[in-house]
């Protein structure tokens, strides 16, 4: 599975701390036996008081930091990702199938 962060939305300033993230766009896609499938969504963070140590500066925030906040903030990992499985199966193996036309040459 391949997690992405596409954006961040940020308020300029709480407690006097600059661009504090308070949403992101996420995206996780996957790819198998030449079938491919994915999912996004939006992760809303509520901003918490600002304790001392704690606030991790905005350029110093990493990819994988920001994923970690949005499977503990609700973004079920191990569902999305079954969800996903599940469709590039349904691709290698499909349950209906669309034949052309028998008139169409």
């Amino acid at each position: 599975m391949n997690w992405k962060i596409d954006f961040l939305k940020c308020l300029p300033s709480v407690g006097g701390v600059s661009n504090y993230v308070v949403e992101c766009g996420w995206r996780v896609s996957a790819s198998l036996n030449g079938h491919a499938s994915g999912e996004y969504g939006v992760c809303a963070f509520t901003p918490p008081a600002i304790v001392e140590g704690e606030f991790v500066d905005y350029t110093k925030l990493t990819e994988s930091q920001v994923l970690g906040w949005c499977w503990d903030g609700g973004v079920n990992k191990a569902e999305i990702e079954a969800r996903v499985l599940a469709k590039i199966d349904e691709l290698a193996h499909p349950t209906i199938l669309i034949p052309p036309l028998p008139w169409v040459a």
